[in-house]
């Protein structure tokens, strides 16, 4: 039987700079980034740690925190199985009927280590199993079995609650661990692959771990005993075979480079070794590895890297976790093109899942938000991660991806940016960086501001009640004329959380209109923009009653707009309108005092933060 569980959830506590216990998603491909010491490099070590039996934890990995005597440290994956995966957990507990299981692996420090998963006696209905997944059609369907009411805002961690207080309602027993011996356990978890790109990257290193990892079926075939001379032959034959094909690929990276020169070695008893990495120039030239320039070594790694790629197929029946730490190391911006390609086919094999460790902007936005990780440390170098959950990013991910098309928003934004500012339409948008950067003399994104057009004032409350789930520093500048929607009068701010004058600002004058935005510009403003950019057809001048006649009318923007419409010889938008007058102002004591102080509020928050 062919076991390719799949990873789910990582979870791991006590390790490095990890005190409690920290959970991360995993995807077909995840992007772990953040601070250097943040504890991106320590993860994949944890799942190293994890995921290769025989494995033992020193007490210089223990948080320096946590005291060493009789420390037990808990390492754990949740995994998704099959009906056919689940007749191996069957063998250790025939009662079993989860389609997700998790895996502990218990460490005690320089003691051997110790692989169980927890079974609850439970119930014995399907309330015992709530580990459903990370979308809410399962939750759903099990509380509609047990008729327990919900409401249009619930979220899969409330109706897990609900389910939770319904399963006491049954008679229950407590959980026990099943041990799984750790030679069994090699055949489900996933095989583990750490290709590092370290200062001076080594390509044998790499290759070595591939060679093994895909020779393993083919050896273990094989009398080791009997047919040691065999093994060699086989062995050295396909090794030699797979350096060809990595030689065809180096060549498409490196026109200057004939072949790799490696001869590798091989005992049955001590394992494969490679000799010197040297490389072949056209001219006939032998160089070693080592001695070739940085771009060159990091070309010839993108070989490697693809040929490492073709090397892990579907065919092996076999599930493999990749690991690369800061595979973009010195890599330009083409180079990392290639790089991204290479990495998405990884990920588009149905047995292979990817982490990435980097620092590459461009490698970061090239992933939707819910596959990032974002480590940092706390007051006290402590690991602390922020991950997007699919939930939320399921209920978001259009409007971001909007965002993407419409104004270059990127992932990197939702991580790295210090202040959201998010306005209700175009106009605002246009119109605010402009206006920030005449008041503070910076410009928004040199006070670690993002300005964001939500479309309109309810997409606004929701893009930001997204944010504020993501624990990130939020504001919303919306008209006044907001204040005739519920959720914008005081009590529906106050069960949402926001304030207002702190995390919520109006913009326009009233009795002007309704409230606009654009009645914030005096009509002397608005004139003598008009006068230089937009002039009448009858080349008669715009004069300030003009503009005073329809401010106390329905919507202030409307009229300016069929005013315009009549009066000029060019057409034109209302955030165009706006954006021309925001930049004829030139001197910031002209601007209003509301639009003033919302705005050195903001770089106000900007500079506490």
């Amino acid at each position: 039987m062919v076991i390719l569980i799949k990873l789910l959830e990582l979870s791991y506590e006590k390790f490095r700079s990890v005190k409690g216990m920290i959970s991360m998603p995993i995807h077909e491909i995840s992007i772990l980034i953040g601070q250097n010491g943040g504890g991106k490099t320590t993860t994949l070590d944890a799942l190293k740690l994890f995921l290769e039996p025989h494995q033992k934890i020193n007490e210089v990995d223990i948080n320096s925190n946590v005291k060493i005597e009789n420390l037990e440290v808990i390492f754990s994956g949740k995994f998704q199985i099959t009906e056919e995966e689940k007749e191996f957990f069957l063998t250790y507990e025939p009662s079993l009927d989860n389609n997700f299981i998790t895996i502990y692996k218990k460490f005690k420090v320089n003691d051997p280590e110790l692989y169980y998963f927890i079974y609850t006696l439970g119930t014995g209905t399907d309330l015992d199993n709530l580990g459903l997944g990370r979308f809410k059609g399962p939750y759903e369907e099990l509380c509609n079995k047990y008729d327990i009411e919900l409401s249009s805002s619930e979220t899969v961690s409330s109706m897990k609650d609900k389910l939770k207080i319904k399963r006491e309602e049954f008679p229950g027993d407590k959980q026990i661990e099943k041990i799984i011996p750790t030679k069994n356990i090699k055949t489900i978890l996933p095989n583990f692959i750490l290709l590092s790109s370290e200062e001076s990257p080594d390509p044998k290193r790499e290759m070595i771990k591939i060679l093994i990892n895909t020779l393993k079926e083919k050896v273990e075939e094989l009398n080791i005993e009997k047919e040691v001379k065999k093994i060699t032959t086989v062995v050295l034959g396909i090794c030699n075979q797979k350096i060809e094909e990595a030689n065809d690929i180096i060549k498409k990276y490196c026109k200057d480079i004939e072949r790799i020169d490696i001869n590798p070695e091989y005992n049955a008893l001590q394992g494969l070794n490679l000799d010197e990495f040297n490389i072949i120039k056209k001219s006939g030239d032998k160089v070693r590895f080592e001695s070739e320039a940085t771009g060159k070594r990091k070309q010839i790694m993108l070989g490697i890297y693809e040929w490492s790629n073709l090397q892990i197929t579907e065919e092996l029946n076999e599930n493999f976790v990749i690991a690369f730490d800061e595979p973009d190391l010195h890599f330009d911006y083409f180079q990392i093109s290639n790089l991204l390609n290479i990495l998405n086919d990884f990920s588009k094999k149905g047995n292979v899942q990817v982490l990435i460790a980097t620092h590459s902007i461009k490698l970061i936005d090239n992933f939707p938000p819910n596959q990032i990780v974002n480590f940092t440390l706390n007051n006290n170098d402590e690991t602390e991660i922020l991950f997007i959950t699919d939930e939320d990013y399921e209920q978001i991910g259009d409007f971001l991806k909007d965002l993407a098309f419409s104004i270059g928003f990127r992932s990197s934004f939702l991580f790295f940016e210090k202040i959201f500012v998010i306005v209700e339409g175009e106009s605002e948008y246009k119109a605010f960086p402009i206006l920030f950067e005449l008041i503070n003399d910076k410009t928004h994104f040199e006070a670690g501001i993002l300005f964001i057009n939500a479309e309109s004032n309810i997409q606004a409350l929701s893009f930001a009640k997204f944010l504020r789930n993501n624990k990130k520093r939020v504001i919303i500048v919306v008209d006044k004329d907001s204040k005739k929607i519920k959720q914008f009068k005081e009590p529906g701010l106050r069960k949402l959380g926001f304030r207002e004058g702190i995390d919520l600002f109006l913009v326009g004058k009233e009795p002007d209109s309704e409230g606009e935005f654009e009645g914030e510009f005096t009509s002397e403003q608005w004139v003598t923009m008009l006068n230089n950019k937009y002039p009448k057809k009858n080349d008669n001048e715009w004069n300030p009653q003009e503009i005073e006649n329809i401010r106390t009318r329905v919507k202030l923007s409307k009229e300016l707009l069929e005013l315009i419409e009549t009066e000029c010889l060019e057409q034109v938008s209302k955030p165009d309108l706006v954006k021309a007058l925001s930049k004829s102002i030139k001197n910031k004591d002209e601007i209003s005092e509301n639009l003033k102080s919302i705005i050195l509020q903001l770089n106000s928050i900007a500079n506490s933060n």
